[in-house]
């Protein structure tokens, strides 16, 4: 296998000669393909010849060779290839031949991993006595490139302020997320375009499918957010950029966006550490980043590396830059946990497993405790449980260390930790992370089923862009998750924000204002585990149009580090016809439908508590029955029920659940506000925080505010009464409702033609608990086939 260049995800052959060497291989003797843990060059398969990824073994002499795939190298080499001899012996000189997507009987080749690496490595090892005991002959070195441009990405800062200079970013990304080095498109821009924004770019060899534009003012500042449109008219690419706030003046607050977790080949990640830190503020364009590899991993000459270049790349109002590790103990022992310092600290790993130096073991911390006490006192330290190949366990807490939990990941959607948290009590913000191990912090698309969705963000809520402010922004939990898009969430309790832990003795009015990057499907208010109010965005289908159904599905197989749910099956039709499909929030280009007839479709899905599912255009009536086929659930419905509004179905898996609901087709609102006021708040604690979820199936939740109810002089429930309200985005009436909650609201939005490119929608709410019509209950979202509202419904 020589030095080569290989597109990611790309179809080849490969093929690997041996010579065998002086001592020559025994009869129970072996060779073995040694390939990193999280890499996702796809399985080789040795059975089917004319299938994807079939490998074949030859030897120039007469001996059998039995192929195996297996896990029983050492990290971070323990994925392996492995050929038992058998049946004779390979003397000095003789060849065995490795065909890595063998062709020869008809079959597609092999699929490489699917991003780039600048050195991906194969280790070539050799069992010559059958000991067990292997010796590295060689390293196959092949460099991985992104591949043509899918999809072009607009990002800019979520928080600008006129007149002040800023910045803007576009990308070109092939199908697995990853920058098109060869990219040469003309991309023009319209919308919102800031000053000093050509009217076209093209892009050139030097970009590498990223250009970022500087010295720009946004110039209009105003109520309604800020939108700029990209496109590609030859490649027949378009975007939008996430949405902007422009201000006038400096807020008290700027929001700004950050990825503290991932790793790199140090570990068990992918890439330097220096092409690590690139990568999140030139690709990803993040304001954030640190570096979590595993304790048990890190050399001390590793260690000083990493802090080094922490303050190399720091940069005051560019990129801001923390040091850190990941506490990698068992769970028993506290599960994974990252360690950030404010400037500088030691590490004090959860063991010295896989490091050879022992000179410092003694400054070991096992189990979490240890850490606690070592850190006790010290305002320079934070701590970030979450859920990793180790989940954190929250029997192990330390509230001044550990601010906030991290409930986004390439590993999954761990809603059910931050309700572990709030059900012990504890008061912690919920952040987002990638966890990546692709060298793409920041920007993390799915790989293999571990990683099997894209990377998280957290939202900072900060003074400016400084280690400082990012620091208290943290610690004071004025921060926020994504499931990775750059989602605006505002939300305050009479005026205190998020993390905030306000008394109160009047009731509590929650103000939500979202900004979605897609159109918004609904908003969740929580009370600690409690649904309180649902507010629903997305608009109602017309039982006069044609049936469109979304088929949505969620869920994992347990807490731990094999979760990801197989979902793989089919829908069938029944007195009725599928006359469109598409796919619906499907996060891996391997997944979704694959094959489509008119009474049937066939999909490929796997779920880590993520949403994954299908949109259909039905030809049908109300004797039209919908079949539901899945490894794990099988189910039937009617459209006659759907239309009645959504049928939700429960598994028995971790926060299994399929959702069927009918859909308008119309497009949704990209934004919606609204205040809901508690007419029952509990005494004591009372953390009130949103969880938004978008027609895309992405994700935000917000940190909660830690309202403290003592009740004082508690005015009298208001009557129903009409107001009116505008601002640079809507006109809307609105009706509130009174004490019993009854509902009868008017709603007429007029939209400025300038922002018809982007439906908006207000509303305002004032609602009792006991009362709301949106409200879920913990036993209806457990039952087994329940009506629900949507996507809105979630398993406490």
């Amino acid at each position: 296998m020589p030095d080569d260049q290989v597109v990611a995800g790309q179809l080849g052959t490969w093929s690997i000669t041996y010579v065998v060497g002086v001592a020559g291989i025994d009869d129970g003797g072996r060779i073995r393909l040694a390939f990193r843990n999280l890499t996702d060059w796809a399985t080789p398969q040795f059975i089917a010849p004319a299938e994807p990824n079939y490998a074949s073994v030859r030897a120039t002499r007469p001996v059998a060779l039995t192929p195996v795939f297996g896990l029983d190298g050492v990290r971070p080499w323990a994925k392996t290839m492995t050929i038992s001899i058998a049946d004779g012996t390979l003397a000095h000189g003789d060849q065995v031949t490795i065909v890595l997507g063998d062709t020869m009987f008809g079959g597609p080749g092999m699929r490489a991993q699917t991003y780039p690496e600048r050195c991906f490595r194969i280790k070539l090892q050799v069992d010559p006595f059958g000991t067990g005991l292997y010796e590295n002959v060689t390293d196959l070195r092949l460099s991985i490139i992104g591949g043509p441009a899918t999809q072009i990405v607009v990002v800019a800062p979520s928080d600008v302020v006129a007149d002040e200079l800023s910045w803007l970013q576009v990308r070109a990304l092939d199908r697995w997320g990853n920058p098109d080095p060869d990219y040469r498109g003309m991309v023009s821009f319209a919308g919102d375009t800031p000053e000093g924004c050509p009217g076209a770019y093209q892009f050139g060899a030097h970009d590498r499918g990223v250009h970022r534009f500087e010295g720009l003012r946004y110039c209009t500042a105003g109520s309604r957010p800020l939108a700029i449109r990209a496109r590609d008219q030859a490649g027949g690419l378009a975007a939008i950029s996430n949405p902007i706030r422009c201000h006038a003046s400096p807020p008290p607050f700027r929001l700004f966006w950050g990825d503290l977790h991932g790793q790199t080949e140090e570990t068990i990640g992918t890439g330097s550490i220096s092409e690590y830190f690139t990568y999140a503020r030139d690709v990803a364009a993040v304001d954030a980043v640190a570096h979590s590899g595993n304790d048990f991993q890190i050399t001390n000459h590793v260690y000083k590396e990493l802090r080094e270049s922490a303050q190399r790349f720091y940069e005051p109002g560019r990129f801001v830059t923390f040091h850190g590790y990941e506490w990698s103990g068992n769970t028993p022992a506290g599960g994974d946990h990252n360690v950030y310092y404010f400037g500088d600290g030691p590490i004090r790993r959860s063991s010295h497993t896989e490091v050879e130096d022992k000179h410092d073991i003694e400054t070991d911390c096992y189990p979490i405790s240890h850490l606690y006490a070592v850190n006790a006192g010290r305002d320079d330290v934070l701590i970030t449980p979450h859920v990793g190949g180790r989940r954190a366990n929250l029997d192990y807490h330390d509230q001044q260390l550990e601010p906030a939990i991290e409930i986004a990941s390439q590993w999954g959607r761990f809603e059910w930790f931050a309700l572990d948290a709030l059900a012990r009590g504890l008061r912690v913000a919920f952040v987002g992370g990638s966890d990546d191990h692709s060298g793409r912090p920041g920007w993390s698309a799915p790989t293999l089923a571990h990683h099997g969705v894209r990377g998280g963000l957290t939202a900072y809520l900060a003074t400016d862009l400084t280690r400082e402010a990012i620091w208290d922004a943290l610690r004071s939990r004025r921060c926020y998750g994504t499931s990775g898009p750059r989602i605006v969430v505002d939300v305050s309790v009479s005026g205190h924000p998020m993390g905030s832990e306000p008394i109160l003795t009047q009731r509590p009015v929650v103000a939500v204002d979202v900004l979605g990057t897609a159109p918004l499907d609904t908003v969740e208010l929580r009370r600690g585990l409690a649904t309180v109010f649902t507010h629903t965005v997305r608009p109602a289908p017309d039982p006069n149009d044609p049936w469109r159904i979304r088929v949505a599905w969620r869920g994992a197989r347990n807490r731990d580090r094999s979760r990801a749910l197989d979902w793989g099956g089919e829908l069938s039709v029944s007195n009725g016809r599928i006359t469109a499909a598409e796919n619906f929030a499907i996060d891996n280009p391997l997944d979704g439908i694959i094959a489509r007839q008119p009474d049937r479709i066939t999909w490929r899905s796997h779920t880590c508590g993520d949403w994954d599912g299908v949109i259909l255009d039905l030809d049908g009536d109300a004797d039209t029955v919908l079949h539901f086929s899945s490894p794990t659930m099988q189910f039937s419905c009617s459209l006659e029920t759907l239309a009645n509004g959504p049928v939700e179905h429960a598994g028995f898996a971790l926060n299994q659940r399929v959702v069927v609901e009918r859909l308008s087709h119309q497009v949704g609102a990209l934004e919606t506000q609204f205040e809901w006021s508690d007419e029952s708040p509990v005494d004591g604690v009372n953390p009130y925080w949103i969880w938004v979820t978008q027609s895309d199936g992405e994700l935000a939740w917000s940190s909660p505010v830690y309202v403290t109810w003592k009740p004082g002089s508690v005015p009298p429930a208001m009557p129903m009464r009409r107001s009116a309200s505008s601002s640079g985005r809507s006109m809307v009436i609105r009706e509130e409702d009174d004490a019993s909650g009854d509902r009868d609201r008017g709603e007429h939005t007029e939209t400025p033609p300038n922002w018809a490119m982007i439906p908006t929608k207000r509303r305002t709410a004032t609602h009792s608990v006991a009362s709301s019509a949106a409200c879920s209950t913990a036993a209806a979202d457990r039952s087994c086939a329940s009506r629900g509202t949507g996507l809105d419904r979630r398993p406490d």
